[in-house]
């Protein structure tokens, strides 16, 4: 499994540091920081009754909360892999698509594949966490492997 972290604002990772980490199955992966830089993005593939979706949740460390007030929204970017459908790509909190808690937001994509489809999807997250001094608008990039296991 590959994985792969962005951050829009590159020159923060030091500051603030952004965390990612795409699980699949039971397997699972991350990048070099940890909670305490202020969160954890988390991507997997769950199947349910619906069909597969990609299922991205952003855990925020306890010194920080999710911004309720920010229009926060989850993205598929990038090319989709060959026998990779995403009806909707955009998710965003205003549509009621993102639940979130003070310390937890997590989002569902659905998605079609083929028994031949292989390969990642990314999905960007743009959001805002808070403390009491100080409102951070963050972006992290999350890649997770969609194909047919």
């Amino acid at each position: 499994m590959q994985l792969k972290t962005h951050s829009r604002f590159g020159h923060l990772l030091k500051t603030f540091g952004i965390v990612a980490i795409a699980t699949i199955a039971s397997q699972s992966a991350q990048a070099d920081s940890s909670a305490a830089d202020g969160f954890v993005a988390k991507g997997a593939v769950t199947v349910g009754e619906a069909g597969p979706a990609l299922t991205l949740t952003i855990d925020v460390a306890k010194e920080f909360h999710w911004n309720q007030e920010y229009p926060a929204k989850f993205e598929v970017i990038g090319d989709l892999p060959a026998g990779v459908a995403v009806p909707q790509p955009i998710v965003k909190a205003k549509d009621g698509g993102i639940k979130a808690t003070a310390q937890k937001a997590t989002t569902m994509i659905p998605f079609t594949r083929t028994a031949q489809a292989k390969g990642p999807v990314t999905v960007q997250a743009r959001f805002s966490i808070c403390n009491d001094r100080v409102c951070l608008m963050k972006s992290a990039r999350v890649e997770v492997d969609v194909g047919a296991k």
